[in-house]
């Protein structure tokens, strides 16, 4: 025999419901205000296509990476994208935005993921890997040539808008 719920259990988990439908309210929002800015106000946004279930494999990123909702944030820029005329450029899987110096162009063997900063050995530029990374992306956006030393043309870029 089952015993019913205790009030205060009762009010606890409704508590604890309205917090979490808050967060998701707030997340919401605050996903369709960024994507919205991003395609108002840019010609052309790059995204990386990144092997989620991959890194959701880490079980001490997976509760910060699945927080995050980057299919949404993904899916949400696809059709403002579209509603606003934005470009979307979708980096490879396998470009190596980080690894690749934005100097030279020689690609760094291998990069882990606590490297934060990382020397290129072809020009000694000290590279911070996000900034490195932005660039890097900023150029396979406007389809500089500096861009194609990574990799060959890969036939399955995808741009929304065209």
């Amino acid at each position: 025999m089952r015993l019913h719920a205790s009030t205060n259990l009762t009010k606890g988990a409704l508590a604890l419901a309205r917090l979490q439908a808050r967060i998701a309210r707030v997340r919401r929002d605050f996903t369709h205000k960024l994507t919205t800015r991003l395609c108002r106000e840019n010609q052309t946004v790059v995204i990386e296509d990144l092997n989620v279930r991959g890194m959701l494999a880490n079980a001490r990123l997976a509760r910060a990476i699945a927080d995050v909702g980057l299919y949404e944030l993904r899916r949400q820029l696809q059709y403002k994208a579209a509603r606003y005329g934005t470009h979307i450029v979708l980096a490879e899987r396998w470009y190596p935005s980080s690894k690749l110096c934005s100097g030279c162009g020689i690609r760094n063997g291998v990069l882990a993921l606590g490297e934060r900063t990382w020397t290129c050995a072809g020009c000694g530029a000290q590279h911070d890997r996000d900034v490195n990374a932005a660039i890097n992306l900023q150029r396979l956006a406007t389809g500089a040539p500096a861009a194609r030393t990574a990799l060959p043309p890969v036939p399955g870029r995808w741009e929304a808008g065209k």
